[in-house]
């Protein structure tokens, strides 16, 4: 694993949120069979909408990274672009299961 990688599993939250946070991620690790769903039906209008409320919670939690990645994937839904979407999903399940959180 590279520097740049390492970083971008790294983040930073507010320690405010912190009885909220394994939720969060526990609802994160719920959606990946759901997106592996979606990818295998081919529904490029529910990837536009998992990536817009993704996007959302993960920015509203301080999960910026995460956030741009879901950004991504609901651009690649309205582009249809399969490819695209198979990349995010995959970096979206590594940037998941391999986050390290730090509270500030």
């Amino acid at each position: 694993m590279n520097l740049a990688t390492l970083q971008s599993h790294t983040v930073e939250i507010d320690s405010s949120l912190e009885e909220l946070i394994p939720g969060f991620m526990q609802n994160r690790l719920n959606e990946l069979p759901v997106i592996e769903k979606l990818y295998s039906d081919r529904d490029f209008d529910g990837f536009q909408k998992f990536g817009h409320k993704l996007k959302g919670s993960s920015l509203n939690y301080g999960f910026s990274h995460l956030g741009q990645l879901a950004s991504a994937l609901e651009q690649a839904g309205k582009d249809q672009n399969l490819a695209q979407i198979r990349t995010l999903i995959d970096q979206i399940e590594d940037h998941v299961r391999n986050i390290k959180i730090v509270f500030i």
